[in-house]
């Protein structure tokens, strides 16, 4: 009996180790590291961990964003109408501009048909109303980017809404030796009249407190203090609040047919309210009203407008017949419409006459090609009939696909000119309208002729 031969193959042994488990394992050495470093040497563990962090950081919005500390600068958003400003080292007057920059101890005015919009570091924006004057009394920010800003309203009317700013930072507005500061997230209307001798600062929204004299009054939402200056104490009240506008909806067209250009006014419904005061404007001034009416419900519609940019505010009345503030400004512009509205109709009968054409022309070229192929025409006259059926079925299903393409383009047309030359049109139509019959005559006397020599 002869031994087995050895078998001299060779084996490789192999394990598989995937990259998870790797990474649990550096993490795993990563953290037994450093926690053997942390009870060996903390103190310098901790530094090396706050370099590391510091590190990490260097790249975060955060730092980027980080300003330096000191005075900023302020800036205009919105210039309308006749706005000046005056610089705190200068006696003249120069007309605002977006490029120029607003520091400590800037003086801001707007004329009769004026109206600015000013941001600071903190992200403050301040409206500056017509016939406003203000001045910029502090606008920095610390080590710790805490901001600081404060705005003196000499005379006028602004407001004013507040962003979400760090905690320790402060936004203060200075009427008539009053201070309001103003809580993050806040919006606020202070109204300074020296010669009727009349200030107020109304809270719209957030909190916020008012100092003078030594008195602190606390606001809510829609609280108003107002004073005269030789009183010794502030007024508080409660008022009703603006309704917020909803339609027509602000910086949209509104399209109406130029024999009915009727638009309709609508706003949300304010408790304790007995009836709201609409303003309709052709400029953001209010100067140019078309339209000043007082409602008992929160809906109105208008006729007759003719085409242009149009401005409306409403404000609610209460039991006593006192006015809130103004709402928003909103903004509209009306675009005078054609009343054609069966132009998109007449498109459909144009890809249907297109369609009829494709099914002709690809019926005459199956005809075409038999005609130059003895062996095709020598089959029965059934396999041509299949075939003819096999023909009109497939360029149907075609057609069916041109004409789904055709309306979609013919819809895209429409959106993208508006208003199509009907006239052109209509010649398209009638040259499709007069080659289809020539063609189905074409192809009926083909196909009689095919059907003779097969028999």
């Amino acid at each position: 009996m002869c031994p087995k031969p050895k078998d001299e193959r060779s084996y490789i042994r192999y394990i598989t180790i995937t990259y998870r488990s790797v990474l649990l394992t550096i993490l795993l050495l990563v953290a037994l590291v450093s926690a053997v470093s942390y009870f060996l040497f903390p103190q310098q563990t901790k530094a090396l961990v706050a370099d590391v962090v510091d590190m990490l950081h260097l790249d975060s919005p955060t730092r980027a964003l980080a300003k330096e500390a000191g005075q900023q600068q302020a800036h205009f958003t919105n210039i309308d109408g006749t706005v000046r400003v005056k610089r705190n080292n200068s006696s003249f007057w120069a007309n605002a501009s977006y490029d120029m920059p607003l520091n400590k101890g800037d003086v801001v005015q707007t004329g009769p048909e004026g109206i600015a919009k000013v941001v600071f570091a903190d992200g403050t924006n301040y409206t500056i109303q017509q016939e406003s004057l203000i001045v910029i009394e502090e606008n920095s920010t610390n080590e710790a980017q805490q901001t600081q800003v404060a705005v003196q309203v000499t005379t006028g009317t602004v407001d004013l809404a507040t962003a979400t700013y760090s905690q320790g930072s402060t936004s203060r507005v200075i009427v008539a030796g009053a201070t309001a500061s103003i809580s993050p997230e806040s919006s606020a209307q202070v109204h300074n009249d020296n010669l009727k001798n009349d200030h107020t600062i109304l809270l719209k929204q957030g909190s916020g407190n008012v100092l003078r004299n030594g008195e602190v009054v606390k606001l809510g939402s829609y609280e108003r203090v107002s004073f005269k200056a030789e009183d010794p104490k502030m007024t508080r009240v409660k008022e009703v609040g603006p309704p917020t506008l909803i339609t027509p909806a602000n910086m949209l067209p509104v399209f109406a047919a130029k024999d009915s250009s009727q638009v309709d006014f609508t706003w949300t419904p304010m408790q304790n309210t007995r009836a709201y005061h609409l303003r309709l404007s052709r400029n953001p001034y209010f100067t140019q009203l078309v339209q000043d009416k007082t409602v008992n419900v929160p809906q109105f519609k208008l006729s007759g407008l003719a085409e242009g940019a149009y401005y409306w505010t409403v404000q609610s009345m209460d039991a006593q017949g006192k006015e809130s503030v103004e709402s928003e400004h909103n903004k509209f512009t009306i675009i005078a419409q054609s009343g054609n509205t069966g132009l998109a109709l007449e498109l459909d009968p144009l890809v249907q006459h297109g369609e009829v054409l494709v099914l002709d022309l690809a019926q005459q070229r199956a005809v075409d090609v038999g005609h130059h192929e003895a062996g095709l025409l020598r089959r029965p006259i059934g396999v041509a009939e299949q075939r003819d059926r096999f023909v009109v079925g497939a360029v149907r299903a075609l057609g069916l696909e041109a004409h789904q393409r055709g309306e979609a383009i013919a819809v895209a047309a429409l959106e993208e000119l508006g208003r199509l030359d009907i006239e052109l049109l209509q010649l398209a139509h009638r040259q499709v309208d007069a080659v289809a019959p020539r063609v189905v005559a074409d192809v009926a006397d083909d196909v009689g002729e095919l059907h003779r020599e097969a028999e």
